[in-house]
């Protein structure tokens, strides 16, 4: 009798202690898999072809991916994963804030700042879709990976940790990352168009048609440079050198890491 009036308290106890305490049920994720993303954002502006674009990301890690299309708008989703970041929720006693989006549209021009409050614990993934031919200057990013694809026209990044990678753009390209890789391909190259490609501390691999007519200048003083194409180089590490009729400029810099020339056949 007495063990049994003890079980009982001790059941009171617990449904008391219970009910004082608020739990957050999160669902499985096996191991290996991530948690399910939550759009936090998701709006369109119009912007002409041509345009120009300024993304600016601060106080938190992202993925980023820009995609030219044939619509003569910028469609802005962001999305993020993670129990412990949900538009503010309190989570095992942790509070974390959505991050903060700032638009100024206009005809031509469309500037975007994302900042987050507090560090984020879960990385942010925001997509953006433009006019094929759009001019993204400035794009700034503290800490994740940038993806580009699909367009033409100009693009300026600036980049603290993190790959950059462009497939399929035509036009001038410059991005400094002081740690990562970049990964670009480059078609089209006009006499008027400009690659500066510099990071401090990782490889660089240009991708170029075998045509191409540029004035090239690439150093690597840590590192290699190789080639696909002809190079008359004294040095491994520090070339310059005329691809075809020598009509655009290509600058390449990897204070801490290698450059890779390819020809896109």
């Amino acid at each position: 009798m007495k063990h049994s009036a003890m079980g009982l308290m001790t059941a009171f106890m617990l449904i008391g202690f219970l009910s004082a305490c608020a739990f957050i049920i999160v669902p499985y994720s096996p191991p290996g898999s991530s948690w399910p993303q939550q759009i936090i954002y998701d709006r369109t502006f119009p912007l002409t072809s041509g345009g120009q674009v300024e993304l600016s990301l601060e106080g938190l890690e992202a993925e980023v991916e820009i995609a030219g299309g044939v619509k003569e708008e910028v469609r802005i989703t962001a999305s993020q994963s993670g129990p412990f970041y949900r538009r503010g929720i309190v989570i095992a006693g942790s509070r974390r804030d959505s991050p903060r989006f700032e638009v100024e549209p206009s005809e031509s021009r469309l500037k975007v700042k994302v900042a987050a409050k507090k560090e984020t614990i879960f990385p942010v993934r925001l997509e953006l879709r433009v006019p094929r031919q759009v001019e993204l200057r400035p794009i700034y990013l503290e800490k994740g990976n940038i993806f580009i694809r699909d367009l033409f026209g100009l693009v300026a990044v600036n980049l603290g940790r993190g790959n950059l990678k462009v497939s399929n753009f035509s036009g001038s390209l410059s991005a400094m990352l002081d740690k990562g890789q970049i990964e670009a391909e480059v078609l089209d190259l006009r006499e008027e168009d400009e690659i500066n490609l510099m990071s401090g501390e990782g490889n660089i691999s240009l991708l170029l048609e075998p045509q191409v007519s540029a004035c090239l200048e690439a150093e690597a003083p840590e590192g290699r440079i190789s080639s696909d194409f002809p190079l008359d180089q004294s040095q491994s590490n520090q070339v310059t050198a005329t691809l075809g009729e020598g009509k655009a400029k290509i600058v390449l810099t990897a204070l801490k890491g290698n450059i890779e020339l390819k020809k896109n056949e």
